[in-house]
């Protein structure tokens, strides 16, 4: 079930795991706690937990399988933290299926008996419920896009402008798809982030502009985007932190329809 990747097997995977909100709402919290009280990432937990809350839907009497099912884990666990931050995470991807499976409600009731009197099911909690709240209780929608250029920025590799380069390629190619609030949300982080890292991706941004039907003044977009966050062109990589209050109203003030 615990599986450990390679740097490029973790690459290959995360983008997968970010498909999913849960992952999405956990990913900072158990971050934090890697080389920490885990050594186990972010995304080594996540596949843990959505193997073992795949495992637990499959029981015929949770209330009488469990014990056993908790048990296989702690032993195929090295520590006691990564047994928690898995059954805690793999807790989240059960209710993330509550609408599809209707007996995750109990699998889920059953599994918090072995967790919630952990010393850290607690906080965590508190902190993933003010993430909630944040997010989704005021409606606003977990910017993928974002969440994945923030991640590649924190890891300081040396190669970060190509693999962000990679990441708005890939986000091209399937733009289409998408909603038009989607796609305009995505291109005001495209055009930030390129703003912050001195106009290195004009190309990416142009081709963004094209998918959703609109052109944009260049001067405007950055006189805009510069003066509402104080940011300047060519800021060091450390100092950019993505934004939660940019609003759909800054990408519109932005555009020129075509």
């Amino acid at each position: 079930m615990i599986r450990r990747f390679s740097g490029d097997e973790e690459k290959a995977i995360r983008r997968k795991c970010f498909e999913n909100d849960m992952f999405i709402l956990l990913h900072n919290s158990l971050r934090k706690l890697y080389h920490k009280e885990t050594e186990l990432s972010p995304m080594e937990i996540w596949v843990a937990a959505t193997s073992f809350g795949n495992q637990l839907l499959e029981l015929n009497a949770p209330e009488a399988e469990m014990e056993y099912e908790v048990s296989d884990l702690q032993k195929e666990c090295s520590e006691d933290m990564d047994a928690f931050l898995i059954m805690l995470s793999a807790s989240y991807y059960l209710i993330g299926l509550r609408k599809k499976r209707p007996e995750v409600k109990l699998v889920v009731a059953v599994l918090l008996r072995y967790i919630k009197d952990h010393e850290y099911y607690r906080p965590l909690l508190e902190e993933i419920g003010d993430r909630e709240d944040a997010n989704w209780m005021l409606g606003k929608k977990i910017d993928l896009l974002k969440y994945e250029v923030q991640h590649i920025i924190d890891e300081d590799g040396s190669d970060q402008k190509k693999q962000i380069r990679g990441l708005f390629t890939v986000w091209l190619e399937g733009a289409s798809a998408k909603s038009g609030d989607a796609m305009a949300q995505d291109v005001l982080s495209i055009c930030y982030v390129n703003m912050m890292l001195g106009f290195a991706f004009n190309d990416i941004q142009r081709q963004a502009f094209e998918k959703l039907g609109y052109k944009t003044d260049q001067h405007q977009t950055e006189y805009i985007l510069g003066n509402k966050y104080s940011l300047q062109p060519g800021a060091k990589l450390e100092d950019i932190k993505l934004s939660d209050d940019m609003s759909l109203e800054d990408i519109k003030n932005a555009l020129i329809k075509k």
